[in-house]
């Protein structure tokens, strides 16, 4: 009986080390390699959420007709002349019969920040001119149909003493290159 009783006991001792020396560490072994998983899977996610946004970029890029791309390299300068520029919208005031108050360049506005070294560097222009409405219109008009793909990025009109009306605004336009640097400005922009 005793001999039974040892037998039980050895193998109660065997069965409580095998528990502790090969269970346990197999177990840990196996609690690792599902928190690796885990892991995985959350990178993998945020990867197909990386590809996802680039497939979105890829097919807005495509959407771009080669005619109008062909069009966007033409007609974008690769530099800006702000004197000519400034220049110009002198010459639009003239010939639209309003009165230039002020032409200025500026830095471009912070909600324009572009990172991308392929976007267009911005360039900005605050105008303010003073005349009727047929004046100020004809010389928004002519804004639009200018030699450089001049935006109105703000625009802010009120009537004077003299029955006029001041219209003051941003104009934004584009370049390839920074103007100032001469080369492309994908590190430094505004």
């Amino acid at each position: 009986m005793s001999n039974s009783f040892t037998t039980q006991v050895a193998m109660a001792v065997l069965v409580v080390g095998m528990l502790l020396f090969y269970v346990k560490p197999a177990f840990v072994e196996i609690g690792v390699t599902q928190d690796e998983i885990l892991q995985y899977q959350q990178e993998r996610e945020k990867v197909n959420e990386v590809n996802s946004r680039l497939n979105e970029l890829v097919n807005s890029m495509n959407t771009i007709t080669a005619s109008n791309m062909k069009a966007l390299v033409t007609f974008m300068p690769d530099t800006i002349d702000h004197v000519a520029i400034a220049r110009d919208i002198f010459y639009m005031s003239e010939q639209s019969g309003v009165s230039l108050d002020d032409v200025t360049y500026t830095t471009a506005p912070r909600n324009l920040d572009i990172e991308d070294i392929n976007a267009p560097f911005p360039h900005a222009f605050t105008v303010s001119v003073t005349g009727t409405y047929a004046e100020v219109k004809s010389f928004l008009g002519r804004v639009e149909r200018n030699n450089y793909p001049l935006e109105v990025y703000e625009f802010k009109i009120s009537p004077t003493e003299l029955n006029e009306l001041k219209a003051e605004m941003l104009l934004i336009t584009y370049s390839h290159y920074d103007s100032d640097a001469g080369t492309l400005d994908g590190n430094n922009r505004n």
